[in-house]
């Protein structure tokens, strides 16, 4: 530790220049950084006496100081740039190069450049401008932006002080070289150089630990306020691993977010005792026990029940490990890969604290309870019914449909315990009859929460229940209804009762009757007697029709009840199908296959209504007429399946990356013969790898066999055979597993099975080749090795042995879970040697896509400094490797060069575009060099400025470095210059756009539509401003004339047709102006080039408008050979049309 006092400066100042004395202190203070050894690890690097003194004193070194005796009075708060910018690396050697002292506290609030570089180490960020205290990248930029001009304008002043004459920013010396020397002001944007040496600094020195560490101010609080819990973690977790002590000083509150930080990225949930993550855990639990720090013990378990319903998949699986480790039992057995939670909820409501927070937390239980599973599931939903009360009740109630939809359709079991939270509401309702919230849980969405009064009917009681409450219920109780229960006979006593209507309910003072026709379809999809028969009540001839045409999977014998009321005293007309909606045709069309009495009638009906409103005249017509009674085509009764039809059915249904779908008959055909049952089971055996690759396809097959196995034992026997091979011979998922199971239940688990301890080149070779020993998953492989080699690589020094590792990570078809590893296991060093080892030569071994995707996710400026040109060429070589054997990853290329393009400069693209070049040139088979070329196509429509010499079979840069996006955004700008009259550069606009058609046709062509669309809103325009844009529409029409060659695929056949019509439009609209006629002629050259290239576009366009067409003609002079052919055309059409 060295002592360092303002005192040295003193005396040293006014002996030596400003470059000796800070030179010297820099000198000093680097030596003593060097110096360090580990004893000195808890030190700080140097004690000031008077911080805030001494660094005042230091930026008045590097005052700027004319030697001139007339100096004005304020050239003191100008500083050499070069030397305030090294006091500022030196105040950040004395403040973070060590343990960060007491003084800290005084000098953090005092200097926003401090704060500043201690924000960028932190979050690892070393550029600028950049997100800080409240203020986004732009408006620091901004801000930048205003400072440097008032800094240039009081540099002149101060220069044209000096030399007594008027001074402008190109003959100034000073403008470069001197800067505000205000430490206390604004943060400044500093020198590249000196971001690039404070990054070096901060990783030699460990600052983001060191600062970590520091209380007062309290640097972790402030950072994850700033920037949110996910990037101030990264620090957080290095300091984690050079100072495990730290844990203990930290609050539970951050430990939580760092839990959730690190395990969502791992999905690990246990881990090695030594680990930190143990460590953390343990700490955790026992502040959980300790009542002094309840409150920040409640901020932790809000915030991670807050992750665990977040929309991110990755944040949920993060907070379920959290919470598993934190509370649920310890002894249980939790997977290491699969992310599977545990029964936390037992431990939260045995916390000490839980009573404080229990009534708050019950619309996050029903939010977690959607993806929710066993044992866990069941305590939640334990806990939301003995935690309802009236303060939340009525929140919970509109997450409750969600509930019931998710359980309701998988099955009636995992339904039913939403029925004694159901009672337990209503109850809680009955209780506080007049409470209702002010506002309701952001899942609610934008439509307002209704409010029902309902009337009880035995208690004639009256309660306030939300709609969406009411409408779950009824819901839930058809879901369960074969589930009599002592809650469900409560709830149906009320709701569904022989004996009594249905509650009568008001909303907004209006009577709402609930059984809407959409609930009356729900309750038809069920075969309980009971529900059917509320269903069917008090159902007359419209409202059946409705019903039987809701969207629903209501049976066939429903609707077929339902339509025979509709049909049955009455012939239906046209006025009853009127009011139906738009889905009925769907649902009619499906009753009608399903052989649905009257559904064809209706469908015809609907048919009439169709034609009807086409054609008004002829719907007047036919009310004078006698109506044409429909011919009713009933659908025949199908025959069952024969063994051979059943096969020839399945193998037409089964095809590969499409739905499996089968038609409801094959329940029947395969119970009423066993020979097509088990022509089914053999269809099963030989199409294997199909159904086991579509879970959804081998539940549905499974589905149809289940009943046959029941009624034959043959087939069951077959079944049993099938899944005992299947079981020992292939990887299955627990969803299909648990169908095999049912036949053999005796099979042993591969889970049991003894595993082959293997080596770490056999895990590599392995997930290489996809190849997995028995008793592992890929999962397994993964994990095992990763905890045998952390960072992935083992040995960097052997150049031989990091070849074999890189081809088995990178070598086709290669291991992409590595690489997507790589950025946060690696160290940077690690993953600069891999880099240019993979540029250094390009290796065909390789799988180019996990080449690129390494570059894509690893690459920063750093890296992409000292490339050379064959670099470049090698990763050009990668990238159209992958595009040729795969023309999907198109995109993935072009990406990746945008990317490093904006990590360097465009002019990369050019040996980039050579290589591509060669390929598309090259003698490979006609589809690569296609893909090649397509390639090249779209590197040149990113970048207008590349430009491909066909002859010389070489690129090159020309023109302005324009990108797409840059030249989008030139056009749209001179676009809205010339279109407006007031603009004094509206001509030179246009002159401008008339040189890129010229030069960058391809982007002109991308913006054709927004020239185009400027056409109908000029054609309003008086006739005087006419003239004024006539020069832009003019411009319009020639380049269209120019560019019609290029846009000859028939995807710009619409586009120009519109712009052909406005343009007919505009003519119409200038018919008796002079410029008419010499717009007609190139309107009437440019019609038949579009009818030369887009016939059939034309003809339709040219039918609409033959009247304008025919004035264009008139007023072309007789002389023009346009005239005689577009009369041609016109006569031809008048032909066709008549």
């Amino acid at each position: 530790m060295v002592p360092f006092s303002s005192r040295f400066l003193v005396t040293t100042s006014p002996c030596w220049t400003i470059k000796k004395a800070i030179r010297l202190i820099e000198g000093l203070t680097k030596r003593a950084v060097e110096n360090r050894v580990t004893a000195d690890a808890n030190l700080p690097l140097i004690t000031l006496s008077n911080p805030v003194q001494l660094i005042d004193r230091l930026f008045q070194l590097s005052s700027h100081r004319p030697p001139n005796a007339s100096v004005p009075e304020d050239s003191n708060s100008f500083a050499l740039k070069k030397y305030y910018w090294k006091a500022w690396y030196i105040v950040m050697m004395w403040s973070c190069g060590g343990k960060v002292g007491d003084e800290m506290e005084k000098i953090y609030p005092i200097y926003p450049q401090l704060r500043l570089f201690i924000h960028m180490i932190l979050v690892k960020s070393f550029r600028f401008p950049l997100e800080f205290e409240g203020k986004t990248a732009e408006e620091w930029e901004e801000l930048e932006a205003k400072t440097v001009e008032k800094e240039k304008e009081a540099i002149m002043n101060l220069e044209a002080n000096l030399m007594r004459q008027g001074v402008d920013e190109e003959n100034s010396k000073l403008i470069g070289m001197v800067c505000f020397n205000q430490p206390r002001e604004l943060p400044r944007r500093p020198p590249e150089q000196f971001i690039r040496k404070l990054e070096t600094l901060a990783v030699d020195c460990s600052m983001a630990s060191r600062l970590c560490e520091c209380r007062q101010p309290d640097m972790v609080d402030q950072l994850i306020r700033n920037v949110g819990p996910s990037k101030a973690m990264p620090a957080i977790q290095e300091l984690f691993a050079t100072n495990a002590s730290a844990i203990e000083a930290m609050p539970v509150s951050t430990l939580c977010q760092f839990l959730h930080y690190d395990l969502q990225r791992r999905k690990v949930v246990r881990t090695d005792d030594g680990n930190a993550v143990q460590t953390i855990v343990s700490r955790v639990r026992a502040a959980f026990a300790n009542y002094a720090v309840q409150d920040d013990c409640i901020n932790a378990v809000l915030f991670l029940l807050d992750r665990r319903t977040a929309f991110s998949i990755r944040e949920r699986l993060g907070a379920k490990l959290v919470l598993t480790n934190l509370f649920a039992n310890p002894d249980e057995v939790m997977e290491t890969n699969q992310g599977a939670e545990g029964v936390w909820m037992d431990g939260l409501r045995q916390t000490s604290f839980y009573p404080k927070i229990a009534s708050a937390l019950v619309p996050q239980l029903a939010r977690a309870a959607l993806d929710s599973e066993g044992e866990q599931l069941n305590c939640l939903l334990t806990a939301i019914r003995d935690e309802i009360d009236a303060d939340n009740m009525h929140q919970l109630s509109v997450l409750l449909p969600a509930l019931v939809e998710k359980f309701g359709k998988i099955s009636e079991a995992k339904a039913s315990p939403l029925l004694d939270v159901f009672l337990r509401y209503m109850e809680t309702c009955a209780a506080a009859p007049d409470v209702w919230p002010t506002d309701f849980p952001r899942d609610c969405g934008q439509q307002p929460v209704l409010k029902y009064l309902v009337t009880l009917p035995n208690k004639k009681a009256q309660i306030l229940m939300t709609a969406d409450a009411v409408e779950a219920l009824l819901r839930l109780l058809c879901y369960t209804s074969g589930n009599q229960t002592k809650s469900y006979k409560a709830l149906a006593e009320v709701w569904l009762s022989d004996k009594h209507a249905m509650p009568r309910v008001v909303c907004d003072g209006k009577a709402i009757d609930l059984l809407t026709p959409k609930l009356r379809a729900f309750m038809l999809q069920f075969d309980h007697e009971k529900i059917v028969k509320i269903a069917m009540r008090g159902l007359d001839a419209q409202l059946a029709l409705n019903v039987a045409c809701e969207l629903s999977t209501i049976r066939p014998e429903h609707a077929s009840r339902l339509l025979e009321i509709a049909c049955r005293n009455r012939e239906l007309s046209k006025s009853d199908v009127m009011s139906l909606d738009k889905t009925a045709r769907i649902m009619l069309n499906i009753h009608n296959i399903n052989g649905v009495k009257h559904a064809q009638q209706v469908l015809s009906l609907l048919d009439d209504l169709q034609r009807c409103d086409h054609d008004k005249m002829e719907a007047t017509t036919l009310t004078h007429t006698s109506p044409i009674k429909s011919t009713i085509i009933e659908r025949p009764p199908t025959k069952p399946m024969t063994r051979v039809e059943m096969l020839q059915y399945l193998k037409a249904a089964t095809v590969p990356n499409a739905p499996f779908v089968l038609g409801w008959d094959i329940w029947r055909d395969t119970q009423a013969a066993e020979d097509v049952a088990m022509a089914v089971v053999e269809h099963l055996e030989g199409n294997l790898k199909f159904f086991l690759g579509d879970r959804d396809a081998f539940n549905l097959i499974f589905a149809v066999l289940g009943p046959c196995a029941r009624k034959f034992p043959s087939v069951k026997s077959r079944l049993s055979t099938f899944s005992a091979k299947v079981l020992k011979s292939a990887a299955t998922s627990s969803a299909i597993e648990g169908h095999l199971r049912q036949y053999v239940p005796n099979a042993p688990s591969l889970a049991n099975q003894v595993k082959k301890e293997l080596t770490e080149e056999e895990m590599l070779l392995a997930l290489r080749n996809k190849v997995i020993p028995p008793g592992y998953s890929r999962a397994l492989l993964l994990s095992k090795f990763l905890q045998r080699h952390e960072e992935i690589f083992s040995d960097l020094s052997d150049p031989l042995q990091l070849d074999l590792q890189m081809l088995a990570i990178f070598g086709d078809p290669g291991i992409d879970e590595l690489v997507a590893q790589m950025p946060q296991r690696c160290p940077l060093k690690t993953i600069e040697i891999v880099f240019y080892r993979l540029l250094s030569s390009f290796n065909a071994k390789y799988n180019s896509h996990l080449v690129c995707t390494f570059f894509m996710r690893n690459s920063i400026r750093e890296f992409c400094r000292v490339w050379t040109i064959q670099h470049w060429s090698n990763l050009a070589h990668y990238v159209v490797t992958m595009v040729i054997r795969n023309p999907q990853h198109i995109k993935t290329a072009v990406d990746l060069i945008d990317h490093l393009v904006d990590l360097t400069n465009v002019e990369i693209t050019v040996p980039i575009a050579d290589v591509v070049l060669a390929f598309s040139r090259s003698d490979l088979p006609v589809n690569q060099r296609k893909q090649a070329q397509n390639l090249l196509d779209d590197i040149q429509l990113k970048y207008p400025c590349l430009f491909v010499d066909p002859m010389a079979n070489q690129t090159s840069i020309q023109g302005i470095r324009w990108r797409q996006r840059d030249t989008d955004a030139v056009v749209t700008t001179l676009v809205a210059q010339a279109v407006n009259p007031a603009h004094s550069d509206a001509f030179c606009a246009v002159r401008t756009l008339i040189q890129m058609v010229e030069t960058y046709p391809k982007a002109m062509i991308r913006n054709f539509g927004t020239m185009t669309e400027q056409i109908p809103l000029l054609t309003r325009m008086s006739n005087a401003s006419k003239k004024e844009i006539m020069p832009f529409v003019t411009f319009v029409l020639d380049s269209t004339l120019k560019l019609l060659p290029l846009m000859r695929e028939s995807s710009y056949c619409y586009v120009l047709g519109y712009a052909i019509h406005e343009f007919l439009s505009f003519f119409e609209a200038i018919s008796n102006l002079e410029v008419a006629v010499c717009f007609g002629e190139r309107l009437l050259a440019l019609c038949l080039k579009f009818f030369s290239e887009h016939t059939d576009t034309a003809r339709q366009v040219f039918s609409g408008r033959s009247d304008v067409l025919e004035m264009v003609v008139q007023k072309v002079e007789l002389g023009n050979p346009h005239k005689q052919m577009m009369q041609e055309v016109l006569r031809e059409l008048n032909v066709e049309t008549t």
